[in-house]
């Protein structure tokens, strides 16, 4: 990028381009055909600062697109994870790589949370018989049918706090779910928001401290089924307002 911009400076100022390298090299040619040895060094070192300058065009030009493609490719990949996610409630018999989870963690792990006091905490499921006690919680077989299960916790007191009163560490684990669930999607897999369950059952089936609260769970997987993109929303026109109520 910055030899693209540095070239285009100078062809802006130089005024060098194509056309001129082609009149610079139709002197140096008519000098030589006149013997006018003295607009030989001219429009020949002219030629050789103009070929430069070429040179630099198509390595600016080589950067800029391959810049302009990578900008393109990662606003394109959130975008896309975000109208292609979709609930997923069957799974393949297939584990899920420890590398994609890895990414799936990070992505929650640096999910932003209110003064960045950072109160959550994910507990990773994988163990069968964990999660045919975890099934206490949300009775649904296809949910343990999953081959991982995350679970998103926060400490209340661990959490910011408005003024007023209000607890942030419900805003908290949710960011980081989401960011989880669609760094997931980005990475083939298949996810599914669960808040219906029996909150206590899945603190006794997972051994949570008390004083923690369960937000939600997700399995995670390969799925099983095949759905299209996000449309059943409501329009912008309903749900967006500019400036005011």
């Amino acid at each position: 990028m910055v030899v693209f911009v540095c070239f285009w400076f100078g062809r802006l100022w130089l005024g060098l381009d194509l056309t001129c390298y082609r009149v610079l090299l139709f002197i140096k040619c008519f000098a030589l055909c006149l013997g006018l040895s003295a607009w030989v060094p001219f429009a020949k070192n002219a030629s050789k600062g103009c070929t430069a300058c070429l040179a630099w065009l198509v390595l600016g030009k080589g950067y800029l697109l391959i810049f302009l493609k990578l900008t393109v490719v990662s606003v394109l990949d959130v975008f896309e994870a975000v109208k292609t996610r979709r609930s997923i409630r069957s799974y393949q018999d297939k584990p899920v790589e420890e590398e994609k989870l890895q990414n799936i963690l990070e992505a929650g792990r640096l999910s932003p949370s209110a003064v960045n006091f950072q109160p959550c905490s994910v507990i990773v499921v994988k163990d069968p018989l964990v999660k045919e006690r975890l099934s206490e919680a949300y009775s649904k077989a296809w949910f343990v049918k999953a081959p991982v299960i995350i679970v998103v916790c926060a400490a209340p007191d661990k959490a910011w706090r408005r003024s007023d009163g209000e607890e942030f560490w419900k805003v908290d684990a949710a960011i980081a779910l989401q960011s989880m669930v669609l760094a997931a999607t980005a990475e083939g897999l298949g996810t599914c928001w669960i808040c219906a369950f029996d909150e206590q059952k899945a603190k006794e089936a997972l051994g949570i401290p008390a004083f923690m609260r369960v937000l939600a769970m997700t399995p995670l997987g390969y799925g099983a089924e095949v759905k299209g993109q996000v449309t059943e929303r409501k329009p912008l026109t309903e749900v967006v307002h500019r400036d005011r109520w």
